[in-house]
């Protein structure tokens, strides 16, 4: 990459120009011949330098590297730089700036004239201490003249993409159906798919299917989406909605609930249970398992922004949860969510133990009717480990780092 900035005057070519500007214009008014020769020095001297500057190369190649790219908050993270001097000749003193964030935040440091060929390492720290999608870079090399009049800048390599997760704490997985799959099986016939692969079984379609397992001759036949069944299935499903509407949130519980998503979406992948992660803003995951629909998950969760369109509610996010009502039920949302919403709630009952409702309360007082449903009323990030400790047990002592 080598997109060029023109050359550009620095504070001191305005004040020198300004000043040879005003020599030259005062000895003309007051007739002093002697103040011509230092007005025209001093605008010839911006005028040299500038020319030096945009004629002046910046010979120089770079790489950059984050490690990780895709990372936990509080989790420390940094970025590794290679310069390398591609010209004939020893590059001058140069600065290198690399803006985290839009520009919010930077790394700036100087880099020592180098020799051709020769390759110099840099790294730095970048912050991770809240959750998002981060633009790193792009990197800029700066180059001024002798005299620090004017300077030049060459982005040498592009922005790179810095994705850091919700925190993620460890807990006890949501209890969900065990054993084999009530769903499966319903026509239970070895049968041989269009693509010639062998599959167990066919169901009916399920919200949250992927669709290019439709069997489509079984579905014309019976007048219904029927669904290949690869194998005789014993994981359980788990579904966890968000309320992210923004009138029900402050920065604070937003975060919290990003917070709770994660950790109920990795403790439960752990046990080898398909999840499915839905928004109040009609995103949807769709039902699925393992490390890579994990970190599909841990995506959406990093760059999840608060939804300010107020014709979307949390009572239309759970009627779009028809079907498969087999599967564990956790809704996380705030006291001021409404008891519409609350009630909504309470009556998807799904799973073994119905429906976990996850409220963060913002300090407000707010009643909460959901009888039917399990209530856990958080103060917090810390408050949500500990109501959730208190109904389901401490987390197992196996780890979780298989699916992050």
């Amino acid at each position: 990459m080598n997109a060029l900035r023109r050359a550009t005057p620095t504070r001191r070519a305005w004040i020198l120009g300004i000043a040879g500007t005003a020599f030259i214009a005062g000895g003309r008014v007051l007739g002093l011949r002697e103040l011509f020769p230092i007005g025209f020095t001093a605008v010839l001297l911006v005028l040299i330098s500038w020319v030096f500057v945009a004629l002046s190369p910046i010979p120089v190649a770079a790489a950059r590297r984050l490690a990780p790219q895709r990372i936990h908050a509080g989790t420390p993270g940094r970025v590794d730089l290679d310069l390398t001097c591609v010209g004939s000749r020893s590059t001058p003193v140069l600065s290198a700036r690399d803006p985290f964030d839009g520009g919010r935040r930077h790394a700036r440091f100087r880099v020592a004239p180098l020799r051709p060929g020769q390759t110099i390492h840099s790294a730095y720290r970048v912050p991770t201490d809240r959750r998002g999608v981060f633009l790193v870079g792009p990197l800029q090399m700066t180059r001024t003249d002798p005299l620090g009049l004017l300077e030049r800048t060459v982005a040498v390599v592009p922005a790179d993409t810095l994705t850091v997760y919700p925190p993620i704490d460890r807990i006890a997985a949501l209890p969900h159906t065990r054993g084999q799959d009530p769903r499966g099986g319903t026509i239970a016939r070895p049968a041989l798919g269009a693509g010639g692969d062998d599959f167990y079984a066919l169901r009916p379609y399920v919200m949250g299917d992927d669709l290019r397992r439709v069997h489509w001759a079984s579905s014309a036949r019976l007048d219904d989406l029927m669904i290949r069944q690869d194998e005789l299935p014993w994981q359980g499903r788990v579904v966890v909605c968000v309320d992210v509407r923004s009138e029900v949130h402050t920065e604070a519980t937003f975060e919290a609930a990003m917070s709770a998503a994660a950790s109920i979406c990795v403790a439960c992948a752990s046990g080898h249970v398909e999840v499915r992660l839905v928004g109040s803003d009609t995103i949807d995951t769709g039902f699925g398992a393992g490390r890579g629909h994990i970190e599909v998950i841990l995506e959406r969760l990093a760059g999840w922004k608060p939804d300010d369109d107020r014709s979307r509610t949390l009572t239309r996010a759970l009627a779009r949860l028809s079907g498969g009502r087999d599967a564990g039920l956790a809704v996380i949302t705030t006291a001021r969510a409404g008891t519409p919403g609350f009630q909504a709630a309470a009556r998807t009952r799904r799973g073994p133990t119905g429906t976990t409702i996850v409220v963060f309360d913002d300090g407000s007082s707010a009643p909460l009717q959901a009888s039917g449903a399990m209530v856990l009323r958080c103060s917090g990030r810390n408050g949500f480990l500990e109501r959730w400790e208190a109904a389901f047990g401490a987390a197992p002592h196996r780890l979780t780092e298989s699916v992050i």
